[in-house]
């Protein structure tokens, strides 16, 4: 579960750092300490989630020791500009 929520951070941060707004492109960093690399794809355009706008599905990818570990979710851009990944259960 800890794994999963710092993914989850380092998505929004991705996100958060001017990403492209392009679906389907990916945007990538790597941890340059861990070597950890974890890449976001936005894939839909915006939409409006639980009466919020500026909600994007996402599909992220972590490399972790060489394992992959996929996750889907969905983020909403904040006032601020920040993103907040979005709980649609």
């Amino acid at each position: 579960m800890r794994r999963t929520s710092i993914i989850v951070a380092i998505i929004l941060i991705i996100f958060s750092s001017g990403c492209s707004i392009n679906t389907q492109k990916e945007n990538t960093i790597v941890d340059a300490v861990s070597g950890v690399r974890y890449t976001m794809i936005p894939t839909s355009n915006m939409m409006t989630i639980n009466g919020r706008s500026n909600c994007r599905q996402y599909r992220s990818i972590a490399t972790i020791n060489g394992k992959i570990q996929q996750m889907t979710g969905i983020a909403c851009r904040q006032a601020d500009g920040t993103w907040q990944a979005m709980n649609t259960n």
